[in-house]
């Protein structure tokens, strides 16, 4: 009979080659010979996160941190994510302080030669870590408990400290940057959310330049990026945003329908054109699927803004030419 680790290793090359389903079926043999091996349970949470059973997922990882609740950092940021209000903030701040300890012990070792090295690395890490605990509790308090009496100053002093990460000489991290938006935007401050998101589009633009894999934020904060910009009518902003992530995922209709309504908002007709066009011609197909057609109200928004922006253009144009033959 294979051993529990065996099992693990042959768990996490189904997770390195995307069979999650056939993954889980290993971690739970190896989880039935160590039912109580904690890094066994918090590999099988996030599998399960992965695989969208939030509470099978819950289960797992809350017998983690009751088995070793000085353990894993990320049991308990995992825990955040899948519950809410009160509780989650509670998880939040039980994953920080763990973070805020390891940050500290590898603040000691990174001057200690090609340790150091190592030690900078997993410094940044746990930075991250930390920035993304204190931007989740910053949201929910705008989210789940935002009726709470003291949601603004507590999501205040959250955004406060993730600005902070890393220390005060340092650029914030982006993460914190559209905390921090997500934050003024709710205090009806467009302004100063408008200079955090010009950040974050900085950072953004710096790292696909550099061709930064790993420096460059996900798939999903980068769309959020450009939502908040076109929240905060920085369309031009967000179109440039918007092209960067088409390059990597041109069949996504959100992505398209996006694009569209910031470039419509730019003034970028031939643009908002592109994105029109590409949309109808998804639905003339015979196998067009529904996660495409869920797009059809949307769309018509995207045509109704294109209209007006082309109907514009056309006056201006017959102003100029009045113009001209004066």
């Amino acid at each position: 009979m294979a051993s529990a680790q065996a099992l693990a290793e042959r768990a996490e090359h189904c997770v390195d080659t995307f069979e999650l389903p056939l993954a889980l079926k290993f971690y739970d043999k190896a989880l039935a010979l160590e039912p109580d091996n904690c890094a066994l349970l918090d590999a099988v949470g996030e599998l399960l996160m992965q695989l969208d059973d939030a509470e099978r997922a819950i289960a797992v990882l809350q017998k983690s941190v009751a088995l070793e609740p000085d353990g894993n950092f990320a049991a308990w940021t995992n825990l955040g994510q899948l519950l809410g209000g009160a509780t989650a903030v509670q998880c939040y701040e039980k994953g920080i302080g763990l973070l805020r300890t390891r940050e500290r012990a590898l603040r000691k070792r990174t001057t200690k030669g090609a340790a150091g090295a190592e030690a900078r690395q997993d410094l940044c890490t746990a930075e991250q870590n930390i920035c993304a605990a204190l931007s989740a509790i910053a949201e929910i308090y705008l989210t789940d408990l935002c009726d709470e009496p003291d949601a603004e100053a507590a999501c205040e002093r959250a955004v406060e400290q993730a600005l902070l990460v890393g220390g005060s000489d340092r650029a914030p991290l982006p993460e914190a940057l559209q905390a921090c938006a997500n934050l003024r935007i709710s205090q009806c401050r467009p302004v100063d959310a408008k200079t955090a998101l010009e950040a974050v589009v900085k950072h953004i633009c710096t790292a696909v330049d550099a061709g930064d894999v790993e420096g460059l934020p996900s798939h999903e904060f980068r769309t959020t990026t450009a939502k908040l910009l076109i929240e905060v009518e920085h369309a031009e902003a967000a179109c440039e945003v918007l092209e960067t992530l088409l390059l990597e995922d041109e069949d996504n209709p959100e992505l398209r329908y996006l694009c569209a309504i910031a470039a419509a908002r730019a003034g970028e007709s031939e643009t908002a054109s592109t994105q029109v066009e590409w949309y109808e011609k998804q639905l003339e197909k015979p196998s067009c699927p529904d996660q495409i057609r869920q797009w059809s109200d949307s769309f018509e928004q995207a045509k109704e803004e294109l209209a007006a922006l082309l109907k514009q253009e056309g006056g201006d144009a017959e102003d100029e030419a009045g113009m001209d033959m004066s």
